[in-house]
């Protein structure tokens, strides 16, 4: 992997075997997975507060599904990146 910097710009070379290859996002918001917790994820929470006396689930597990709902958003953060060799830009999602 080559990294070169310029400006604002981050330039990411990977080669395997000779052959140069270009990050694809993979744009968690399009999963099923996500669309379920982001859909029901505040009923669940009610109910588990319900069912636990009021106590509701410890804050660590709401944190935890908060921020796998936040990961790779491009809208949370995210570096442009492009290849030296071929000038494919693209942008990588904050984690």
């Amino acid at each position: 992997m080559r990294a070169d910097f310029a400006g604002t710009f981050f330039a990411f070379v990977f080669r395997v075997g000779g052959i140069s290859a270009a990050y694809r996002r993979r744009k968690p918001e399009e999963s099923v997975l996500y669309r379920v917790i982001q859909e029901n994820l505040s009923t669940f929470l009610e109910r588990a507060a319900a069912w636990g006396g009021g106590r509701g689930l410890p804050t660590y597990v709401r944190q935890e599904f908060e921020r796998y709902l936040d990961c790779g958003i491009l809208a949370n953060g995210f570096a442009r990146v492009r290849c030296g060799d071929c000038g494919y830009d693209s942008v990588v999602g904050f984690s």
